[in-house]
C-alpha cells in the first residue's frame, strides 16, 4: 500500500463513523458528545464551524445535529487527508443522511495544505486528528482560518488511556500474526507468488502454530481472524479462484487496521516524549482558555481536550 493515508481511505469506505466502532456503534456518545453540545452552546447563530481531521464527520455532524436541534443556522465543514464518499455515510442511516447533507466535505486535503479564506471561521475543531499533523504548519493556518475571538478545540490522544491500553494489546495480537508469517503468506498470494495449494498449505500450518500459543489462544482478533481463514482454506481451487478479489479484501482490511494501530500508538507515543506539544498554537496569537481530561463511561480515560481562543 504505497499511499501513507490508504489505510485510513480504506477505512472511511466502510461507512463507519467513528475511528473507534466497537466502543461508539452510530457516532460519539456519552461525555464525548456532552463535551462537544457544550462548545457548540458558546456559538452564536449562523457560526461557521470547521472540523479539522473529519474522517466521515463524527464531529462535524455532531456539530449540525446540534445547530439544527436549536435553529443556529452553523455552516459546517469537514476537511480530511483521507478520501471521504459522501454517499458511504448517507447509507448509516435516514438521520445521518439529512445531516451530512448540509456538511460541505473536502477530502484527500491534508490541513498543512488547507487553502480557504481567512478569517472564516468562528471555531475549528479536531478529535484524534489534529495531533497527526505537523503541529507548526497546522498552528499557522488554524491561526489565519479563526475569526477573531473565534475558538480551537481539540479533543486529543494521550498516553495511558483505555484506548491506547486497548490498541496495544491488539498491536501485539497483530504483532504476533506478523512474526509468525500472516502478512507475507497473504502478500505473496496477492503478488501471484503462490499457487493456491502452496498457500493452503503454509496459512494452514501458521495456524496451527499459532493454536499453541497462550497469546493466540487468548485472542478474540486471532480467533475472529483464524475463522475467516479456516473458511478460506476449506474453498476447492475453483472456489478459491472465485472468491480471490474477496480473499484479497480480507487480507487488505486486516493489514489496513494494522497500519491504523500502529498511526494511534506513534501519535502516543509521540506525545509522550513532547507533552506541551499543544503549546504551538500559543506561538500564532491563539490563548489556552482550558484543558483537562476527558472521560467516557464515568471512568474510562480518553484523552486531553484543548480550548483555545484568537485575541
Amino acid at each position: 500500500m504505497s499511499n501513507k493515508l490508504e489505510h485510513w481511505s480504506k477505512y472511511w469506505e466502510t461507512g463507519s463513523i467513528t475511528s473507534l466502532p466497537q466502543d461508539f456503534s452510530e457516532n460519539y456518545d456519552g461525555e464525548l458528545k456532552a463535551f462537544w453540545n457544550d462548545r457548540f452552546s458558546q456559538l452564536k447563530s449562523n457560526s461557521s464551524v470547521l472540523d479539522l481531521c473529519t474522517g466521515n464527520g463524527a464531529i462535524a455532524l455532531l456539530a449540525q445535529n446540534y445547530s439544527d436541534s436549536k435553529s443556529l443556522g452553523f455552516q459546517v465543514t469537514g476537511v480530511d487527508a483521507a478520501v471521504v464518499d459522501k454517499n458511504k455515510i448517507k447509507s448509516r442511516s435516514d438521520e445521518i443522511k439529512k445531516l451530512i447533507s448540509k456538511i460541505e466535505i473536502i477530502d484527500r486535503t491534508p490541513v498543512e495544505s488547507l487553502q480557504l479564506p481567512s478569517a472564516s471561521f468562528s471555531m475549528i475543531t479536531s478529535q484524534y486528528g489534529i495531533e497527526y499533523c505537523e503541529w507548526d504548519s497546522v498552528a499557522t493556518i488554524i491561526s489565519d482560518l479563526l475569526q477573531q475571538d473565534g475558538r480551537l478545540v481539540l479533543v486529543c490522544h494521550s498516553f495511558q488511556t483505555a484506548i491506547e491500553k486497548y490498541m496495544q494489546q491488539e498491536q501485539a495480537e497483530f504483532s504476533l500474526l506478523k512474526e509468525n508469517g500472516f502478512f507475507d503468506c497473504f502478500e505473496k498470494l496477492i503478488q501471484k507468488k503462490i499457487e493456491h495449494a502452496d498457500f493452503v498449505s503454509q496459512i494452514s500450518e501458521i495456524f496451527s502454530s499459532l493454536s499453541k500459543n497462550n497469546m493466540a489462544r487468548q485472542s478474540r482478533l486471532i480467533a475472529g481472524i483464524a475463522n475467516s481463514v479456516s473458511a478460506i482454506v476449506s474453498m476447492n481451487a475453483q472456489v478459491f479462484q472465485q472468491n480471490l478479489d474477496g480473499i484479497k479484501r480480507f487480507y487488505i482490511d486486516q493489514l489496513s487496521a494494522f497500519l491504523r494501530l500502529e498511526d494511534v500508538l506513534n501519535v502516543s507515543k509521540r506525545i509522550k516524549e513532547f507533552p506541551e506539544w499543544y503549546r504551538v498554537f500559543e506561538k500564532y496569537g491563539l490563548v489556552l482558555e482550558d484543558k483537562g481530561k476527558i472521560l467516557q463511561n464515568e471512568s474510562e480515560y480518553a484523552g486531553q481536550y484543548y480550548s483555545f481562543v484568537k485575541r
